[in-house]
């Protein structure tokens, strides 16, 4: 028998989009189906999940890689989010099922997203099985995963752009130990910076078609 579970939280995040700061009501839906059979992993996941998105959504700046290099992100007391290309309800939505299914670490499955936003005259946007992810995010051309296929806590990177600038920003980011959301609850949380490495941007860009 199938045990799935439904969280439908909203937030107000601010959209970074030609040089304009707008703010953005989010209205989502996820759908879950747990697989673990152990209480302690399926708390962490959900946990995980909801931790995930409320730091994707809830008082972030968001703006694609491009914007990223600007001057403004960097001032930006809140979690920045950056993202491939031009951050459509879609490619939110995308973005989140990948990176929910990374973290849960297959001890809960995201099987649906479903967004609705302030700025989408009433769309509903669903990503799941049924409607399968944005090209780029099935598979990339870069050999070091991005933050949206990782099982980190990040929503940035260190990337090389096509003039071979190298953007980096301080990827100081809480681990999941030190939020008391590893699967060994037990082992204590170090704080320690971490090193990542660069990213080729073009490999993760979604390519156009036709």
């Amino acid at each position: 028998m199938r045990n799935v579970i439904t969280w439908r939280p909203a937030f107000t995040s601010i959209l970074l989009t030609e040089d304009m700061l707008v703010p953005v009501n989010f209205e989502l839906e996820l759908r879950m189906q747990i697989v673990s059979e152990a209480f302690e992993e399926q708390d962490i996941a959900l946990e995980r999940i909801q931790t995930v998105a409320e730091s994707f959504f809830s008082g972030s700046l968001i703006c694609t890689m491009n914007e990223f290099a600007a001057e403004l992100p960097y001032a930006f007391s809140n979690n920045v989010v950056a993202v491939p290309c031009e951050p459509t309800d879609h490619i939110l939505c995308g973005l989140l099922y990948t990176k929910c299914n990374a973290v849960a670490e297959g001890k809960i499955i995201m099987e649906e997203i479903t967004i609705v936003s302030s700025r989408g005259s009433g769309i509903e946007y669903s990503i799941s099985h049924e409607h399968p992810l944005p090209i780029f995010l099935q598979n990339t051309n870069s050999t070091v995963a991005p933050w949206f296929l990782r099982n980190d806590i990040s929503f940035t990177d260190s990337f090389q752009l096509e003039n071979k600038n190298i953007i980096e920003f301080p990827l100081e980011y809480s681990s999941w130990e030190e939020l008391e959301l590893n699967w060994d609850r037990n082992n204590k949380a170090v704080t320690e910076s971490k090193d990542t490495d660069i990213i080729d941007f073009k490999s993760i860009m979604p390519k156009n078609e036709g």
